[in-house]
């Protein structure tokens, strides 16, 4: 998953793709799930104040979306306010301290966890269970439990959690040097091999790399090799163990061994990451990096920058020596709809949140940016099979998605463990050394944001 900044509080930049013309493709999807209650939503009656996060060009899918529901609703009124560079999270929290909050506000899954420990939203049960809702059924289950304290729902999905990352992989690369492009690195191992035969070099300066590690976390290296964050309950930090002081040295071998070291590293992408709309991308489309890990909106970004492209993906390659090894992918936080405490007009607003979460406003969402649901049962869909000629992939990371434990402290750990990672791959620290500093600061933070 991409997680880039720091705050308690931040925001992830969520990317979309080109937007689809296919409101009449999604008209013949299905039927949206029901609306269960009491009510037909014609009987409905209210206004609902609604804070998203949907900014640029998916501001003006908002308005669609609202449109649709307020066709169908007619006296439901929906007033959309664009929250993202406006109002803060500690605004949107001060209103709810008010008494006077907005009606569904969308936040990011860490944040909610906090406010509903604070009993600043809403409990969704009663309402879920009267409308006979199965949240592990209809949503992945490492999403919905992102969502839950206690085994209570504060919240329903925006967005997935746990399709990340991919091996994306350049097929006429593998070609050209004699691979088969129908069959990518399944192992650590396997990894370093072809690596090793795809690096090339002009003097002492890389020109071509096969694979970069680092181009990843290491907590999505550390899930692959049968590694966690914390124990199950979340109380302790577990990424110091043996399994993850076997994976950062993995990282730290593989990056000396094949490419000469992070100073190399560096030395490479310098010369080779253009300022244009590529940026970062620019290696994989000149075929100078013929392996990396990536994304699930990166699909769509290859389409748009280089048709064409002879795009490979498959999952993250796992450490073929440990065979309790598998695929997982980590769920750590994704973007989330919650009803804060004080909400008014709680009908209208469990038909809107509905919508949004779980029924036509849902698919339209995701659909419209490319990208794959929380629900089920959309992305078995043919339309968004039809989104990308790699969509098997995505289904099979999405099924191998896990949870971890929320907490506030996440932040302040991620900047621990990055830069243990740093220290190690540049030479400054040992393995067991590295995360056990690490460990030691992450578990004072956990300890200070207990839930």
């Amino acid at each position: 998953m991409s997680t880039e900044d720091s705050s308690v509080f931040s925001r992830r930049r969520m990317l979309g793709g080109t937007m689809l013309a296919g409101a009449a493709l999604l008209a013949a999807c299905g039927e949206a799930a029901p609306s269960g209650g009491t009510s037909s939503p014609s009987a409905i009656r209210g206004t609902v104040d609604f804070y998203h996060e949907w900014d640029g060009v998916r501001t003006k899918l908002v308005d669609e979306i609202v449109a649709d529901f307020q066709a169908q609703n007619p006296n439901i009124t929906i007033k959309p306010t664009l929250s993202r560079g406006s109002i803060s999270m500690d605004k949107i929290f001060a209103s709810i301290a008010a008494g006077d909050p907005p009606d569904v506000t969308m936040i990011l899954t860490h944040t909610g966890a906090v406010w509903a420990h604070k009993t600043a939203l809403r409990w969704l049960d009663d309402l879920i269970k009267r409308d006979r809702i199965n949240t592990d059924q209809v949503f992945y289950k490492a999403t919905i439990d992102l969502m839950r304290l206690n085994g209570r729902h504060f919240g329903l999905p925006a967005l997935v959690a746990g399709v990340d990352p991919f091996l994306f992989y350049n097929r006429q690369v593998f070609s050209q040097f004699g691979l088969d492009p129908n069959r990518p690195p399944r192992t650590w191992q396997e990894l370093e091999e072809v690596s090793l035969k795809l690096t090339q070099r002009d003097g002492r300066q890389l020109s071509r790399v096969g694979f970069v590690p680092s181009g990843r976390p290491f907590f999505d290296w550390l899930y692959k090799n049968d590694g966690r964050l914390f124990s199950p309950d979340g109380s302790k930090v577990a990424f110091n163990s043996a399994q993850g002081q076997e994976t950062l040295t993995w990282m730290h071998d593989f990056t000396e061994r094949v490419l000469g070291g992070m100073s190399a590293v560096d030395e490479f992408y310098q010369a080779n990451r253009s300022g244009g709309s590529a940026g970062s991308r620019a290696p994989w489309y000149s075929g100078k990096e013929v392996m990396w890990v990536t994304i699930v909106s990166n699909f769509f970004r290859v389409n748009e920058e280089s048709p064409g492209f002879p795009l490979g993906a498959a999952q993250q390659p796992i450490n073929g020596k440990n065979p309790k090894a598998k695929v997982a992918t980590v769920a750590e936080r994704t973007w989330m709809y919650t009803v804060p405490q004080g909400a008014k007009n709680e009908a209208a607003t469990w038909a809107w949140l509905k919508y949004i979460s779980l029924g036509d406003g849902a698919r339209k969402t995701v659909f419209q940016q490319q990208r794959p649901s929380p629900v089920r049962k959309f992305n078995e869909e043919r339309a968004f099979r039809d989104l990308s000629p790699h969509w098997d992939v995505v289904l099979k990371n999405l099924e191998a998605s896990v949870s971890v434990p929320q907490t506030a402290a996440w932040d302040d750990i991620r900047k621990s463990l990055d830069k243990a990672t740093n220290d190690v791959l540049g030479g400054k620290a040992g393995v067991k050394q590295a995360l056990e500093t690490a460990a030691q600061e992450a578990q004072v933070a956990l300890d200070s944001y207990k839930i």
